[in-house]
């Protein structure tokens, strides 16, 4: 925490050097060198699972290395038990390979996230963080169906298909990635901007499937139903190529999934319009696409480009609070017994410089205020004492 107004230079390089040091970890410091020993073995098990990347510490790199090995592993030995001659060999025995890579991986990452539960300062952060249902969703599924199977046929089938979910540790392992973090921060501050277009889409998906569908099995269409076997079938007279046949579109959820097809740019083929009704409706639903791809590029790239020089700015603020530090510390060892006051409102790394002088000039206002409130009472006091 930063004070405002004014403070000796001593408490100055104190907060200085808690603010580069190492041992914040959310946004506190927990475990200091003069703890317990229990607390030291904790603070240091603490460094090698962190999930705050420091591209420093070689004790993070080395644990970081290994989890992607073992993710790897994982990822590949999950892939491999997919086919056919190994999902039929397989065992629940240390002989078998592909158990053997499973029970290891299954192992480790569990103790990854005890040790990050037990060396956390606080607790729901940790719980919080999305590296802890990533890591559960890596051991419980695995657990349940090809360590143990100690689970009846349906449950077990549920279960099973979760266990691909752990494809997700490559952004766990991916955060010290400085490109992987950007654009976790891009994707996250352009969430809202997404959520209207993904409900734009539901709509659009919804009317034009519909109407896709009233279009196709239509009289102008020359379409009849057929309550015998209960399906659409195209005229035998019809100047279409499917006359005498069954038409594509049969009820509204063939007409939302061709809907959602062209929307989305895919064009799987399976459903096609074949009328002119349904072909001129194709076409607006590819133009609609259109608006809608390019808008989602565009609100994705100015996110990103906000996020990148968010980053710059920070990186820019850090290096100006390194030098700070630095230059404190050789006017202390030049000038042991110099007592000045200095200001820690400056010291506090903004994400614009806009709004790290605004905060400076109202925290100015609020001290000059409680310096006028302080000397009024002064008055008052001094007025009534005579």
């Amino acid at each position: 925490p930063m004070e405002s107004g004014r403070v000796p230079l001593d408490r100055l390089l104190e907060y200085v050097d808690r603010a580069t040091s190492k041992q914040i970890r959310f946004n506190t410091v927990v475990f200091c060198n003069d703890g317990t020993w229990l607390d030291r073995l904790r603070y240091q098990i603490g460094e090698y699972f962190s999930v705050r990347y420091d591209g420093n510490d070689m004790r993070q790199k080395v644990v970081l290395a290994v989890s992607r090995v073992v993710t790897a592993a994982s990822i590949v030995n999950l892939i491999v038990e997919s086919t056919p001659s190994v999902y039929l060999s397989r065992t629940r025995s240390f002989t078998c390979p592909t158990y053997a890579v499973e029970f290891v991986s299954v192992v480790y990452f569990a103790v990854e996230l005890l040790a990050r539960l037990v060396t956390a300062p606080y607790l729901p952060d940790i719980l919080r963080h999305p590296s802890t249902p990533i890591a559960l969703m890596s051991i419980v599924p695995p657990a349940l169906t090809s360590l143990t199977g100690v689970l009846p046929p349906t449950p077990y089938k549920i279960v099973n298909a979760l266990r691909p979910f752990r494809v997700f540790r490559l952004f766990d392992v991916g955060m010290s990635s400085k490109p992987v973090i950007l654009m976790a921060e891009a994707i996250y501050g352009a969430f809202t901007s997404f959520m209207w277009l993904c409900f734009l889409l539901v709509i659009a998906v919804v009317l034009f499937g519909m109407v896709f569908f009233t279009f196709e099995t239509s009289d102008f269409s020359e379409a009849r139903f057929n309550e015998t076997d209960q399906t659409w079938y195209r005229n035998p007279n019809s100047m279409y190529r499917d006359a005498g046949q069954p038409i594509m579109v049969q009820s509204g959820t063939d007409g939302m999934w061709w809907s959602l097809v062209t929307l989305l740019s895919v064009g799987y083929g399976d459903v096609v319009p074949i009328s002119i009704a349904g072909k001129s409706l194709g076409g607006i639903v590819m133009l609609v696409s259109l608006l809608i791809v390019a808008q989602s590029m565009t609100i994705f790239i100015q996110k990103v480009r906000k996020v990148f020089d968010s980053c710059e700015e920070k990186e820019l603020s850090a290096k100006r609070l390194h030098s700070l530090r630095t230059r404190l510390h050789r006017h202390r060892k030049t000038n042991p017994n110099d007592q000045r006051r200095a200001s820690l409102m400056h010291l506090r790394p903004a994400h614009s410089y806009e709004k790290q002088e605004e905060a400076i000039a109202a925290a100015q206002e609020v001290h000059a205020a409680q310096k006028e409130a302080q000397d009024a009472a002064e008055r008052i006091l001094a007025a009534m004492n005579r």
